[in-house]
């Protein structure tokens, strides 16, 4: 079981302090299996690539290609290898570039 302080405010407007009281949480549920996930979310994240593609397609394209030594456009080359690394934690390795 996983233990979650609750907020304590006294009365109204009062800032809410962390108090030595704690609820219960339920532990968390199972994930769904692997072949369900890719029915149910497949088609949104192949959407979402796409985007990507085009995006990087039209700064290929971009006249001059200046865009390309972006920080924002290297972070997100960055990102793409991290996708594919086989690594755990890809969503926090990625918000760290």
């Amino acid at each position: 079981m996983v233990l979650i302080p609750v907020a304590a405010a006294t009365r109204p407007g009062d800032v809410p302090r962390a108090s030595a009281e704690t609820r219960r949480m339920p532990p968390p549920t199972c994930p769904l299996p692997g072949p369900r996930v890719v029915d149910l979310y497949f088609m949104e994240h192949r959407a979402k690539l796409l985007d990507i593609a085009a995006f990087l397609d039209r700064l290929d394209r971009s006249a001059p290609p200046d865009g390309r030594g972006d920080v924002r456009v290297r972070a997100l080359r960055r990102a793409s290898a991290i996708l594919v690394d086989g690594e755990p934690d890809r969503v926090r390795r990625i918000l760290a570039l």
